[in-house]
């Protein structure tokens, strides 16, 4: 049985245990000679070990050795201590690529370690993954009736297999499956709670009987590369659901799909990714709005291709997600799409994504014309994070201005009205002049406080955006200005930048209707302006070089 002792217990364990060693005699050292101390023992120690026969005194040295362990302070502690100890150090290194090694070092310590991790500790022989064939009966035997965490291939399948019925996590190796482990895993697993498929595409591989379908307490499914038949008993009653580079030639699949969720209403973790619909209806099927209130995690990767637009056509809009759900979507989108191609925009459907509305900053990261990122955050947590992947070629019609219109579509697309600081990178130059898109972009975004650009951008009519005039004032509330340029910086567009947000000559016609710029930061890696530039700059704002995220 696993250890029930958690960290915050052992905050209160050692007064419990003074008062325990307090109140009668330390049984640990009952049996051990009041009239001996330490000291002798160690004296008689030494005399043993001087006598040239190792033979006839081993067990004699065996013993004081014993009798010197149950002098220690770890002696004293009640056995279920020491065993939950033992169960929080093997928990502890559960990544590493042999956990149970701590578990043999454990027992190999001393006769009372040993004692402790074999006949009351069986929690720490459970973990049969990442396990030498060689031990695999050792642990089976020391683990008792506990439940396993067991890694099915041709090794060791026919020796774990008579324990099914104690497995609680089973991965199917991808390198070494058994040839017939479908009808071999047709059992019942009352214990399993998470289940690993890794296996290479195989047709004739039917999966419709896993384990009798009986898996009652089965929370956590990944699925990678295989077809398993969504009607599979196992997706039901579900918290984690992963699949991955699958395909489905089913008409009905995506309807399946959502079929699933509406078994789980407790899930909290959805993963899609290179997901291939076969066929899809050419207008999204009507059915009621599954709601998921405890999802925390929607991860959605469409492939390019056939059935590619799956996400915002048919699944998106099905689904309420909590507003504390992070919403992750990579999606391939043609040359002429932009963001309003990757979320719905079907007016009701807003309530049922996360609550982008909250969200105070955004990164945009770009990489020419052909992938763009971007994600969105609110109190330190990430909201959303959305990325486009252009996988056709742009034709002679002027549509390969993708970065500009994936920019000039945010503010569409997403609503941010509490938008307080932006991140903008762009990686590699670009054809595309977005000094349009960007303009748009400020001014619907008038909350922003914080700026920061790094990368290639027509730097001199990009910093023009920021000096006020009569019919232009972008961003009023810039405070703190972070640029990054990969090419110098004009000095006397920065200088009219910052004269222009600090303190306007009487003569300027530059208006006062813009708060004042307060700090002016560089990278420090980056080609600085020139010195005269830079002293004409701090005595207007004060100026730092640091990175810009």
């Amino acid at each position: 049985m696993a250890s029930t002792i958690t960290l915050e217990l052992f905050e209160v364990l050692p007064f419990s245990i003074q008062y325990e060693l307090a109140c009668g005699e330390d049984t640990s050292m009952i049996g051990l000679s009041t009239s001996l101390t330490r000291a002798d023992l160690d004296r008689e120690l030494e005399i043993i070990q001087r006598i040239p026969d190792a033979v006839a005194t081993h067990e004699p040295a065996r013993q004081i050795r014993f009798d010197l362990n149950r002098f220690s302070l770890f002696h004293r502690l009640p056995t279920e201590v020491i065993s939950a100890i033992f169960h929080l150090v093997v928990q502890s290194n559960m990544q590493q690529s042999w956990p149970a090694k701590h578990a043999v070092r454990i027992s190999s310590v001393s006769q009372l370690w040993r004692e402790i991790a074999t006949e009351m500790c069986a929690t720490l022989w459970t973990r049969l993954d990442a396990l030498p064939a060689s031990l695999l009966d050792l642990f089976l035997s020391r683990s008792k009736s506990v439940p396993l965490t067991v890694v099915y291939e041709n090794s060791v399948a026919r020796r774990i297999l008579p324990h099914i019925h104690r497995w609680r996590v089973c991965r199917v190796d991808p390198h070494s499956p058994p040839d017939t482990f479908p009808q071999e895993l047709s059992a019942p697993a009352p214990q399993l709670e998470v289940l690993r498929l890794s296996v290479a595409p195989r047709d004739d591989l039917g999966y419709s009987n896993l384990f009798g379908g009986v898996t009652p307490r089965l929370r956590e499914v990944y699925v990678d590369l295989n077809y398993v038949p969504m009607s599979c008993p196992i997706f039901q009653g579900l918290t984690k659901l992963h699949l991955y580079c699958i395909t489905y030639r089913e008409p009905n699949s995506i309807d399946q799909l959502l079929g699933i969720l509406e078994l789980c209403p407790l899930m909290e973790s959805i993963s899609l990714t290179h997901l291939t619909f076969w066929t899809l209806p050419i207008a999204p099927m009507p059915g009621p709005l599954i709601t998921l209130r405890h999802l925390q995690n929607l991860d959605l990767e469409e492939s390019g291709g056939r059935g590619r637009q799956w996400a915002r056509s048919h699944f998106l809009p099905r689904i309420i997600v909590p507003a504390s759900c992070t919403l992750d979507i990579i999606a391939g989108v043609r040359w002429s799409d932009d963001l309003r191609h990757l979320l719905p925009q079907r007016s009701d459907f807003l309530p049922s994504l996360p609550d982008i509305q909250s969200v105070r900053v955004l990164h945009v990261s770009c990489c020419g014309e052909r992938s763009s990122h971007m994600y969105g955050k609110a109190s330190d947590r990430i909201v959303f994070a959305l990325s486009l992947e252009r996988f056709d070629e742009p034709n002679a019609n002027g549509s390969h201005n993708a970065f500009p219109r994936m920019i000039s579509s945010i503010g569409r697309a997403l609503p941010l009205p509490l938008l307080a600081e932006v991140a903008l990178s762009q990686d590699r130059p670009c054809d595309s002049d977005p000094t349009s898109a960007l303009e748009s972009f400020f001014r619907i975004h008038a909350n922003l406080k914080i700026v920061r650009l790094r990368g290639h951008w027509p730097w001199s009519s990009i910093l023009d955006l920021f000096v006020p005039t009569p019919t232009r004032q972008l961003c009023p509330l810039l405070q703190d200005l972070y640029l990054a340029p990969a090419t110098p910086l004009d000095g006397r567009v920065l200088l009219e930048v910052v004269r222009s947000r600090t303190t306007p000559e009487t003569d300027s016609p530059h208006p006062r209707g813009v708060a004042t710029l307060q700090h002016l930061f560089f990278h420090p890696n980056r080609k600085r302006p020139s010195p005269s530039v830079l002293a004409t700059l701090r005595t207007h704002v004060t100026v730092g070089f640091e990175p810009p995220y």
